[in-house]
């Protein structure tokens, strides 16, 4: 068996680690089975490999950000892209839609909380809190606005639900407790003082199974005090039990100690009894991000770029696994995103850019391999975040944690540049933002952490934060976009916390605008000298000393999405504006909005990560899903995904066009260059759960758990059902055989195999119970685990109770009133009659001859009464020598109306002409 030399690290007592001995590549085989006290140590196991869930399972976008699972045993992924509800073999997607206010406030879905108290899914976005009711299927949310007790921040990080009932929401603002009316928040405002947070950035929390509740910020852990309703730092670098304050993530195991995920740290564990720190583990790469304790407490390590480790508490040992790009069953990507362990086990991987990997840790597992350097003849790993040409013809291709890439021709002469530690001149950081060159030649380099100007020479001038370099530093480490000034030697910065700025390496910062978001994406300049500026709280136009802006309102005449990622400029000067939750909005020059472009429309995805102009006019929107040809006045004109031939569909923010025309776009793995003119198992432990159900084509929500019987309502003339179902077992170490019957209609059980889904058409009126199961009836009372659903058909009118009823009052009704006529007429006078008659007959002779004269539709007079009438009129104005005028009106189309629309509505025209 093949074997790879991989570093393994184990624990001593002095809570140091020491590198002890290379394994072969089988050992988390070796090292799931012995957990499960299947083999011996030093038994030989095969080859292990991960499962990939991508585009092709209905990911919307391949970086999983968040994961969850609900009471009822679904999977629940945040993307980038939106939000899914996964059941083993098919996805439902929760997207924003424009101008919809029950859809998801944005795509980007940072945090997942599932809140068994309310069967609530809460949904941390890049636009502030959504809340999933799963019993009703409805979304609500809560976002920032002008009111005191609203977010302090839009982007969610954590959520969780104490046990008092408490809601707590982390944010990149501070920490928020929901308000007992449920409708607002009470802020804790950070700060350095005593009993506060210090750093506004929140990344987890947690309530400890004594009931404390913890708290994880970017300045180290604090626990929540609940008499004086207030916070102290229990791990920080102030208290010299670690060794960065960057705190990402808590997690506990069943002794109650802490593990915590710190970046640039690793991971400390802490003992909440003794307040001391018992042991620190410490991976290869210390960028934790994420992390999670298995059922068996082994740790499981995600981090930003160096891959996954899994800690195996019995043994001490720390297991390594990256990237290895073409081999089927590796990990799909180095930036672990996401972490869960289902209740099945499995092991979910959430992969920045590479999509959903699965560990079945019974069977499968991910390979040892890892990314090769030594190829110089191909790009760093990472999504591709910025491209750029320089008056050299040089292509310069920043990606994203994989450093910045020179080609002196495009696919050849690579030279790679990459930050090393300890040498000032390399680049200071390998997740590169945006590329410039300037009108003095000089390739400018933006990074996570701080700007760099290239040298010819191969090195890199680096400009600091103010805090480091003085007067003349940037005024924040991550600089997002930068443009040159018209002014030579001067540049706009946009940054990551605090907004667009014009700053100069011999002048520090010139001049700070004033934008309502200080997140930006990017800033473009028009003819006009105006700079637009696209941020995560819509775009705004700064014009001589003037800011506009405008938001997602909810109308077209506002953005489709808040978050705008990309601008472009057409040969109009119109500006299109991409954004992350509605695809895209093209603005006038004059601040209006002309049209919005979204998938109604034909764009691939509402998720823009870029928009370039090509050289006949149209402009090239790229997506999550692929990309589009975009025409003003044409729409939409061509779109390709995966299933059109491109390699990769989902693009990233980089892209350019070269003086040939060629359109070179950034991918999650890379760059494609393309020319416009080229286009022409066995029974599972769990019973299988009723996922959805359509009635007459809508979806109808079912509020019981699984296992328990739901009811759907069917109307008598909507009698069409459609049900699906699915098991929620996700190892898929078998396959699934689904039996079902519909009690009342069907007369024994069916064998669907693996289909899952019936439907029936015509259901007659009646109570009916589905039911589906994984056996076969002779065998359920060996393993009895169905699921029911509750069918009532409704009768139609004139078939139900209070329809017989009212049948039965009429019938009493009609014979008491013949009764009581007999009685009147026999009680009756000749008299009165004689008079009655008398009386209806005037009144009849006097409506008789008002008929004679006038029409019964519009009470007009008639033709008896026009020919008395011009007669009368004819011979008064022959006697006195007087003129007589007849003035005649017809109703237009009135025919027209009349046949198409009908004869009652052409009574109604005639009726209203005669009033007027």
């Amino acid at each position: 068996m093949k074997t790879n030399n991989v570093a393994v690290l184990s624990i001593t007592r002095g809570n140091k680690l020491s590198r002890t001995r290379k394994v072969p590549d089988f050992r988390l085989v070796f090292l799931g089975l012995f957990l499960m006290g299947w083999l011996p140590l030093g038994a030989s196991q095969p080859d292990l490999f991960y499962e990939l869930l991508d585009r092709r399972d209905g990911l919307a976008s391949m970086s999983v950000s968040s994961l969850a699972q609900d009471s009822r045993g679904f999977l629940w992924i945040g993307t980038q892209g939106g939000l899914h509800r996964y059941n083993g073999s098919t996805m439902t997607l929760y997207e924003h839609l424009p101008f919809d206010e029950n859809s998801l406030t944005s795509n980007v879905v940072q945090s997942l909380y599932y809140d068994s108290a309310g069967d609530i899914l809460w949904v941390g976005t890049y636009q502030g809190l959504n809340s999933l009711d799963l019993r009703t299927n409805t979304l609500s949310s809560l976002v920032r606005n002008d009111r005191p007790d609203s977010l302090r921040h839009n982007v969610v990080t954590a959520v969780i639900r104490d046990t008092q009932g408490r809601l707590w929401v982390g944010t990149l603002g501070g920490l928020h407790r929901m308000n007992q009316e449920g409708t607002g928040f009470i802020w804790y405002q950070p700060s350095d003082q005593d009993g506060h947070i210090a750093n506004a950035t929140i990344r987890s929390i947690h309530q400890g199974t004594d009931g404390r509740l913890w708290v994880m910020s970017n300045s180290g852990l604090y626990l929540y005090r609940e008499a004086t309703d207030d916070f102290i730092l229990m791990v920080g670098t102030s208290r010299e039990n670690t060794a960065s304050n960057l705190g990402m993530i808590i997690r506990e195991d069943s002794r109650g100690l802490l593990y915590l995920g710190f970046w640039d740290g690793g991971v400390v564990v802490y003992d909440p009894q003794s307040d001391r720190v018992v042991q620190t583990i410490v991976p290869d790469d210390l960028r934790i991000y994420s992390m999670i304790l298995d059922s068996q407490e082994n740790v499981w390590i995600g981090t930003w770029g160096g891959g996954l480790f899994l800690y195996e508490r019995e043994s001490g040992q720390l297991y390594w696994s990256q990237a290895q790009r073409g081999v089927k069953g590796s990990l799909s990507g180095n930036i672990v995103y996401s972490l869960l362990e289902d209740r099945t086990g499995m092991i979910w991987v959430g992969i920045h850019g590479g999509g959903l990997n699965k560990f079945n840790p019974l069977s499968r597992s991910f390979q040892q391999l890892t990314h090769d350097p030594n190829n110089s003849q191909s790009l760093t790993a990472g999504s591709v975040s910025s491209i750029f040409k320089d008056s050299l013809g040089r292509y310069w291709i920043g990606t994203y944690n994989g450093g910045l890439n020179l080609m002196e021709e495009f696919g050849s002469g690579y030279t790679r540049f990459t930050h090393s530690p300890g040498d000032s001149t390399s680049l200071s950081n390998n997740i590169i933002r945006d590329l410039t060159q300037d009108s003095q030649g000089h390739i400018w380099v933006a990074t996570n952490q701080f700007l760099n100007r290239y040298n010819e020479d191969g090195t890199f001038t680096r400009f600091r934060t103010r805090e480091l370099d003085g007067p003349l530093g940037i005024p924040d480490q991550t600089i997002m976009a930068i443009l040159p000034h018209t002014v030579q030697g001067q540049y706009w910065l946009g940054t990551y916390s605090q907004g667009v700025v014009l700053w100069g390496p011999e002048q520090g910062v010139i001049e700070t605008l004033q934008i309502p978001d200080n997140l930006v994406y990017s800033i473009l300049r028009d003819s006009r000298q105006r700079l637009w500026i696209a941020t995560n709280q819509g775009v705004h136009l700064y014009d001589n000393g003037m800011v506009q802006s405008m938001y997602r309102d909810g109308t077209r005449r506002g953005l489709a999405g808040q978050t705008a990622r990309a601008i472009a400029l057409d040969a109009q000067e119109n500006v299109w504006v991409g954004t992350v939750e509605g695809g895209v909005t093209v603005i006038s020059p004059d601040f209006q909005v002309i049209r919005h472009f979204g998938k109604d429309d034909g764009l691939v995805s509402y998720t823009v990560s870029g928009l370039l102009t090509s050289n006949d006019g149209t402009v090239w929107v790229t997506t999550n899903r692929g990309v589009s040809q975009v025409s003003l006045e044409q729409g939409v004109l061509l779109s390709l995904t995966q299933e059109q031939g491109l390699t990769y569909d989902e693009f990233s923010s980089g892209s350019m066009r070269d003086e040939d025309g060629y359109l070179i776009l950034g991918n999650v793995d890379g760059v494609s260059r393309i020319h416009p003119r080229d286009f022409f198992a066995a029974q599972s432990p769990f019973p299988p759960v009723i996922s959805e159900v359509y009635v007459q084509d809508f979806s109808t929500p079912l509020i019981p758990p699984a296992g328990k019987s739901a009811e759907v309502f069917v109307p008598w003339n909507q009698n069409n059902i459609f049900i699906e179902f699915a098991t929620l077992d996700y190892s898929g170490s078998r396959s699934a055989r689904f039996f079902y019957m519909l009690e009342g209609f069907d007369s024994q059980w069916v064998d669907g195999g693996d289909r899952r889904q019936v439907g029936y058409t015509n259901l007659p009126p009646g109570r009916y119970t589905f039911r589906v199961a994984f056996n076969p009836p002779s065998s359920l009372d060996d393993f009895p685990m169905e699921s029911t659903l509750h069918i009532h058909v409704e009768s139609p009118p004139h078939q139900r109770w209070w329809a017989f009823v009212l049948y039965g009052l009429t019938t009493i009704l009609v014979v008491y009133g013949i009764s009581q006529i007999r009685v009147r007429r026999a009680l009756g006078n000749q008299i009165d009659t004689l008079e009655k008659m008398q009386h209806q007959l005037e009144t009849a002779n006097k409506k008789l001859n008002y008929l004679s004269y006038h029409d019964s539709l519009s009470g007009l007079g008639n033709r008896r009464m026009f020919s008395n009438t011009i007669h009368h009129e004819w011979t008064r104005c022959r006697r006195s020598g007087e003129p007589i005028s007849l003035i005649t009106v017809d109703i237009d189309y009135f025919k027209r109306y009349n046949d198409n629309m009908g004869h009652p509505a052409g009574d109604s025209v005639i009726e209203t002409v005669a009033q007027v």
